[in-house]
Protein backbone atom coordinates (compact mmCIF):
# COMPACT_ATOMS: atom_id res chain seq x y z
CA UNK A 1 0.00 0.00 0.00
CA UNK A 2 2.82 2.32 1.03
CA UNK A 3 5.20 1.98 -1.96
CA UNK A 4 4.34 -1.33 -3.58
CA UNK A 5 1.26 -0.61 -4.83
CA UNK A 6 2.10 2.86 -7.16
CA UNK A 7 4.21 0.63 -8.89
CA UNK A 8 2.30 -2.03 -9.56
CA UNK A 9 -0.41 0.09 -10.73
CA UNK A 10 1.86 2.70 -12.95
CA UNK A 11 1.28 0.83 -16.25
CA UNK A 12 -2.42 0.04 -15.74
CA UNK A 13 -3.90 3.08 -16.41
CA UNK A 14 -1.48 4.97 -19.50
CA UNK A 15 -3.82 6.69 -20.26
CA UNK A 16 -5.22 8.43 -16.85
CA UNK A 17 -2.65 10.10 -15.59
CA UNK A 18 -4.97 11.88 -12.62
CA UNK A 19 -5.86 8.43 -11.22
CA UNK A 20 -1.98 6.87 -12.02
CA UNK A 21 -1.19 10.54 -9.48
CA UNK A 22 -3.74 10.07 -7.06
CA UNK A 23 -2.81 6.45 -6.43
CA UNK A 24 0.28 7.27 -5.78
CA UNK A 25 -0.83 10.20 -3.38
CA UNK A 26 -2.68 7.55 -1.53
CA UNK A 27 0.36 6.01 -0.82
CA UNK A 28 2.39 8.35 0.05
CA UNK A 29 -0.61 9.33 2.33
CA UNK A 30 -0.17 5.73 4.07
CA UNK A 31 3.59 5.76 4.28
CA UNK A 32 3.55 9.39 6.39
CA UNK A 33 0.52 8.28 8.45
CA UNK A 34 2.73 4.81 9.44
CA UNK A 35 5.80 6.73 10.04
CA UNK A 36 7.59 6.18 13.34
CA UNK A 37 7.63 9.62 13.93
CA UNK A 38 4.76 11.86 13.60
CA UNK A 39 5.46 14.96 11.79
CA UNK A 40 2.51 17.51 12.01
CA UNK A 41 2.98 19.64 9.32
CA UNK A 42 3.24 16.60 6.95
CA UNK A 43 -0.09 15.31 8.37
CA UNK A 44 -1.51 18.40 7.75
CA UNK A 45 -0.74 18.55 4.35
CA UNK A 46 -1.76 15.30 3.74
CA UNK A 47 -5.06 15.87 4.99
CA UNK A 48 -5.67 18.19 2.16
CA UNK A 49 -4.46 15.99 -0.52
CA UNK A 50 -6.42 13.11 0.64
CA UNK A 51 -9.60 15.22 -0.09
CA UNK A 52 -8.17 15.85 -3.32
CA UNK A 53 -7.21 11.71 -4.05
CA UNK A 54 -10.90 10.65 -2.72
CA UNK A 55 -12.35 13.42 -5.49
CA UNK A 56 -10.40 11.58 -8.51
CA UNK A 57 -11.44 8.29 -6.92
CA UNK A 58 -15.02 9.04 -7.23
CA UNK A 59 -14.73 10.19 -10.68
CA UNK A 60 -13.33 6.57 -11.57
CA UNK A 61 -14.68 3.95 -9.04
CA UNK A 62 -18.14 3.08 -8.00
CA UNK A 63 -19.86 4.35 -4.79
CA UNK A 64 -19.27 1.03 -3.35
CA UNK A 65 -15.58 1.66 -3.20
CA UNK A 66 -16.26 4.44 -1.02
CA UNK A 67 -17.78 2.79 2.00
CA UNK A 68 -14.95 2.80 4.37
CA UNK A 69 -12.61 5.22 2.21
CA UNK A 70 -14.76 8.00 3.99
CA UNK A 71 -12.95 7.79 7.26
CA UNK A 72 -9.48 7.85 5.73
CA UNK A 73 -10.17 11.99 5.77
CA UNK A 74 -10.13 11.85 9.78
CA UNK A 75 -7.38 9.39 10.01
CA UNK A 76 -4.41 12.35 9.55
CA UNK A 77 -6.36 14.28 12.52
CA UNK A 78 -6.16 11.23 14.56
CA UNK A 79 -3.00 10.81 14.01
CA UNK A 80 -1.75 14.28 15.35
CA UNK A 81 -4.19 13.54 18.39
CA UNK A 82 -3.36 10.07 19.48
CA UNK A 83 0.32 10.04 18.12
CA UNK A 84 1.98 6.90 16.07
CA UNK A 85 -0.59 4.45 14.35
CA UNK A 86 1.87 1.88 14.97
CA UNK A 87 0.74 1.87 18.94
CA UNK A 88 -2.77 1.68 17.99
CA UNK A 89 -3.42 -0.30 15.23
CA UNK A 90 -5.51 -3.60 15.65
CA UNK A 91 -3.63 -6.48 13.47
CA UNK A 92 -2.15 -8.01 15.95
CA UNK A 93 -5.05 -8.28 17.95
CA UNK A 94 -7.05 -9.11 14.72
CA UNK A 95 -4.45 -12.01 14.42
CA UNK A 96 -4.40 -13.66 18.15
CA UNK A 97 -8.10 -13.20 17.59
CA UNK A 98 -8.01 -15.88 14.64
CA UNK A 99 -5.77 -18.09 17.16
CA UNK A 100 -8.59 -17.90 19.76
CA UNK A 101 -11.12 -18.89 17.20
CA UNK A 102 -9.21 -21.93 16.46
CA UNK A 103 -9.19 -23.00 19.73
CA UNK A 104 -12.86 -23.05 20.10
CA UNK A 105 -13.82 -26.52 19.09
CA UNK A 106 -16.73 -27.22 21.17
CA UNK A 107 -19.40 -24.73 20.10
CA UNK A 108 -21.29 -25.48 23.19
CA UNK A 109 -18.67 -24.36 26.04
CA UNK A 110 -17.00 -21.82 23.79
CA UNK A 111 -14.92 -20.13 26.76
CA UNK A 112 -13.81 -23.38 28.32
CA UNK A 113 -12.73 -24.72 25.14
CA UNK A 114 -10.59 -22.11 24.56
CA UNK A 115 -9.21 -21.70 28.00
CA UNK A 116 -8.29 -25.56 27.96
CA UNK A 117 -6.46 -25.50 24.50
CA UNK A 118 -4.67 -22.26 25.48
CA UNK A 119 -3.53 -24.17 28.69
CA UNK A 120 -3.00 -26.97 26.90
CA UNK A 121 -0.56 -24.89 24.37
CA UNK A 122 1.43 -23.77 27.05
CA UNK A 123 2.19 -26.88 28.60
CA UNK A 124 3.58 -28.70 25.33
CA UNK A 125 5.67 -24.84 24.96
CA UNK A 126 6.60 -26.10 28.53
CA UNK A 127 7.81 -29.44 27.98
CA UNK A 128 9.40 -28.55 24.79
CA UNK A 129 12.59 -26.77 27.28
CA UNK A 130 12.92 -29.96 28.72
CA UNK A 131 12.79 -31.95 26.19
CA UNK A 132 15.70 -30.97 23.58
CA UNK A 133 17.13 -34.00 21.90
CA UNK A 134 13.31 -35.17 20.81
CA UNK A 135 12.67 -39.06 20.76
CA UNK A 136 15.32 -41.82 19.60
CA UNK A 137 15.50 -42.77 16.40
CA UNK A 138 13.46 -39.77 15.25
CA UNK A 139 14.23 -37.73 12.56
CA UNK A 140 13.18 -34.48 13.93
CA UNK A 141 15.63 -34.61 16.73
CA UNK A 142 16.30 -31.24 18.30
CA UNK A 143 18.96 -29.03 17.25
CA UNK A 144 21.22 -29.58 20.00
CA UNK A 145 22.18 -32.86 19.22
CA UNK A 146 23.54 -31.74 15.89
CA UNK A 147 25.35 -28.26 17.38
CA UNK A 148 27.05 -30.02 20.17
CA UNK A 149 28.38 -32.99 18.37
CA UNK A 150 32.07 -31.87 17.36
CA UNK A 151 32.63 -34.37 14.50
CA UNK A 152 33.49 -32.63 11.08
CA UNK A 153 30.81 -34.29 9.30
CA UNK A 154 28.76 -36.86 11.19
CA UNK A 155 25.45 -36.44 9.42
CA UNK A 156 23.73 -38.55 7.72
CA UNK A 157 25.13 -41.43 10.36
CA UNK A 158 24.38 -44.93 10.19
CA UNK A 159 22.51 -44.54 6.34
CA UNK A 160 24.27 -46.05 3.02
CA UNK A 161 24.47 -43.84 0.31
CA UNK A 162 24.07 -44.57 -2.96
CA UNK A 163 27.80 -43.96 -4.39
CA UNK A 164 28.15 -42.16 -7.92
CA UNK A 165 31.20 -40.78 -9.73
CA UNK A 166 31.34 -37.01 -10.30
CA UNK A 167 31.67 -35.58 -14.00
CA UNK A 168 34.37 -32.92 -15.11
CA UNK A 169 32.29 -30.36 -14.67
CA UNK A 170 30.51 -31.27 -11.59
CA UNK A 171 34.24 -32.01 -9.71
CA UNK A 172 35.85 -28.57 -11.37
CA UNK A 173 32.65 -26.95 -9.56
CA UNK A 174 33.13 -28.40 -6.18
CA UNK A 175 36.86 -27.64 -5.62
CA UNK A 176 36.59 -24.40 -7.19
CA UNK A 177 33.34 -23.66 -4.49
CA UNK A 178 35.35 -25.18 -1.26
CA UNK A 179 38.64 -23.14 -1.91
CA UNK A 180 36.96 -20.01 -2.00
CA UNK A 181 35.05 -20.66 1.39
CA UNK A 182 38.27 -20.85 2.91
CA UNK A 183 40.03 -17.41 4.25
CA UNK A 184 43.61 -18.35 3.44
CA UNK A 185 42.31 -18.88 -0.15
CA UNK A 186 42.12 -14.58 -0.44
CA UNK A 187 46.09 -14.49 0.26
CA UNK A 188 46.97 -16.91 -2.84
CA UNK A 189 44.58 -15.48 -5.11
CA UNK A 190 46.54 -11.87 -4.53
CA UNK A 191 50.05 -14.09 -5.03
CA UNK A 192 49.02 -15.65 -8.39
CA UNK A 193 47.57 -12.05 -10.05
CA UNK A 194 50.85 -10.85 -8.84
CA UNK A 195 52.80 -13.73 -10.88
CA UNK A 196 50.25 -12.89 -13.57
CA UNK A 197 51.09 -9.71 -14.05
CA UNK A 198 55.17 -10.32 -13.58
CA UNK A 199 54.57 -13.06 -16.47
CA UNK A 200 52.89 -10.35 -18.57
CA UNK A 201 55.41 -7.52 -17.43
CA UNK A 202 58.60 -9.44 -18.47
CA UNK A 203 58.59 -9.15 -22.02
CA UNK A 204 55.81 -11.78 -23.20
CA UNK A 205 53.33 -10.72 -24.74
CA UNK A 206 49.99 -12.77 -23.29
CA UNK A 207 47.20 -12.11 -25.51
CA UNK A 208 43.44 -12.34 -23.80
CA UNK A 209 42.78 -15.78 -24.47
CA UNK A 210 45.85 -17.01 -23.26
CA UNK A 211 45.81 -14.81 -20.08
CA UNK A 212 42.11 -16.70 -19.83
CA UNK A 213 43.72 -19.86 -20.04
CA UNK A 214 46.50 -19.22 -17.12
CA UNK A 215 43.81 -18.05 -15.07
CA UNK A 216 41.85 -20.95 -14.97
CA UNK A 217 45.70 -22.64 -13.61
CA UNK A 218 44.89 -21.26 -10.63
CA UNK A 219 44.36 -24.54 -8.66
CA UNK A 220 47.50 -26.72 -11.12
CA UNK A 221 50.04 -23.43 -9.69
CA UNK A 222 48.67 -23.54 -6.48
CA UNK A 223 49.72 -27.20 -5.73
CA UNK A 224 53.07 -26.69 -7.04
CA UNK A 225 53.49 -23.72 -5.01
CA UNK A 226 52.20 -26.07 -1.74
CA UNK A 227 54.25 -28.90 -2.81
CA UNK A 228 56.72 -28.52 -0.18
CA UNK A 229 54.95 -27.24 2.54
CA UNK A 230 53.87 -29.66 5.39
CA UNK A 231 50.23 -31.02 5.47
CA UNK A 232 47.82 -28.57 6.26
CA UNK A 233 43.98 -28.06 6.01
CA UNK A 234 44.21 -25.83 3.10
CA UNK A 235 46.92 -28.09 1.32
CA UNK A 236 44.16 -30.80 1.43
CA UNK A 237 41.70 -28.30 0.31
CA UNK A 238 44.25 -27.65 -2.72
CA UNK A 239 44.56 -31.11 -3.01
CA UNK A 240 40.85 -31.59 -4.31
CA UNK A 241 38.06 -34.04 -2.92
CA UNK A 242 37.66 -37.04 -4.22
CA UNK A 243 35.65 -37.90 -7.27
CA UNK A 244 33.36 -40.60 -5.84
CA UNK A 245 30.81 -38.95 -4.08
CA UNK A 246 27.81 -40.06 -2.00
CA UNK A 247 23.97 -39.07 -2.64
CA UNK A 248 21.32 -39.18 0.58
CA UNK A 249 17.34 -38.98 0.25
CA UNK A 250 18.12 -36.89 3.57
CA UNK A 251 21.26 -35.20 5.25
CA UNK A 252 20.53 -32.99 8.94
CA UNK A 253 23.24 -30.44 9.50
CA UNK A 254 22.68 -28.23 12.42
CA UNK A 255 19.22 -29.23 13.40
CA UNK A 256 17.83 -28.53 9.71
CA UNK A 257 17.29 -31.75 7.37
CA UNK A 258 17.32 -31.17 3.67
CA UNK A 259 15.35 -34.14 1.56
CA UNK A 260 14.80 -34.37 -2.34
CA UNK A 261 11.90 -32.91 -3.23
CA UNK A 262 10.60 -36.28 -4.36
CA UNK A 263 11.17 -37.88 -0.83
CA UNK A 264 9.48 -34.44 0.08
CA UNK A 265 6.39 -35.13 -1.95
CA UNK A 266 6.38 -38.69 -0.57
CA UNK A 267 6.28 -37.46 2.75
CA UNK A 268 3.43 -35.01 2.06
CA UNK A 269 1.34 -38.08 0.48
CA UNK A 270 1.61 -40.36 3.35
CA UNK A 271 0.85 -37.97 5.74
CA UNK A 272 -2.33 -36.86 3.76
CA UNK A 273 -3.37 -40.83 3.65
CA UNK A 274 -2.71 -41.31 7.39
CA UNK A 275 -3.43 -38.40 9.49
Amino acid sequence: MQGLLPVFLMYGFKKEKPLRAAIQQLGIFFKVLCSKVINRAELSQIQKCIVETLCVFETYFPPSFFVSMTHVIHLAEEAQLCGPVRYRWMYQFERMMRTYKRYGRNKTFLEGSIAEQYILEEAMRHCMEYIPHGIDRSHKRGGRTYIENEDECPYPSNANGKIYRLSGLQYEQVRKWVLKQSSENAEWEEKYQTYLREQNSSGKRVKATQLKIKTMNYIPWLRQQLEKEEMTHFKRLANGPDSDALAYKAYAVNGYIFTQRMQNLIQVHRTAEYP
